[in-house]
């Protein structure tokens, strides 16, 4: 596969709606990023990320727990400011 068809290929399949994260460079820095905060890229999955444009070693498992339990009572505390905010 020669350069120009790879690069074709990487920017097809690139979904990700942050867009100052193009290429997978290591002098990315999340705080810089202009997007909006539904379209960065959570740091947590940045090395992720940036794997997948690069080497591919990395791939998803199964569920983190840990994680899951912290982003459900995340948006729980959120969910119930909201309520006592209408209220």
């Amino acid at each position: 596969m020669d350069c120009r068809t790879k690069k074709l290929i990487d920017t097809l399949f690139n979904i990700a709606l942050c867009s100052c994260f193009s290429n997978a460079e290591d002098t990315f820095d999340p705080k810089a990023c202009s997007c909006p905060r539904a379209a960065k890229i959570p740091a947590v999955e940045l090395q992720l990320f940036r794997d997948q444009l690069t080497e591919r070693k990395i791939f998803i498992g199964g569920v983190d727990k840990f994680r899951t339990r912290t982003l459900q009572k995340r948006e729980a505390r959120k969910r119930a400011d909201e309520d006592r905010d209408r209220q």
